[in-house]
């Protein structure tokens, strides 16, 4: 069982994406390399902080920022996907917007 289909057995016994993003949220990352390394982005030096946001202050993420390899991207809460906007520079996480 993948990530994606174990994703999708909780919302259905949660009852439904809204419930389930209350307490758990699944971010891909494509070109990160396991354990990181890999072409895209990486893990963030702050990774925990979206997680303190949301624990001790209930502030849920919809994105968490990624970056190195000379590119940045906002890592999309799934089933959200990024999409560029086109226009700005490839490599920036502004030039791209979750849909």
């Amino acid at each position: 069982m993948g990530t994606l289909d174990y994703w999708r057995r909780v919302v259905d016994l949660a009852g439904g994406e809204a419930e389930t993003d209350e307490f758990y949220r699944v971010f891909m990352a494509p070109g990160l390399g396991h354990c990181g390394d890999g072409y895209g982005p990486q893990i963030p030096t702050d990774s925990l902080v979206p997680l303190v946001e949301w624990v001790e202050k209930g502030k849920a993420p919809e994105a968490i920022l990624f970056s190195g390899n000379g590119q940045s991207r906002n890592i999309c809460k799934f089933p959200k996907e990024l999409e560029y906007s086109g226009s700005g520079n490839v490599s920036d996480a502004a030039s791209w917007r979750c849909v």
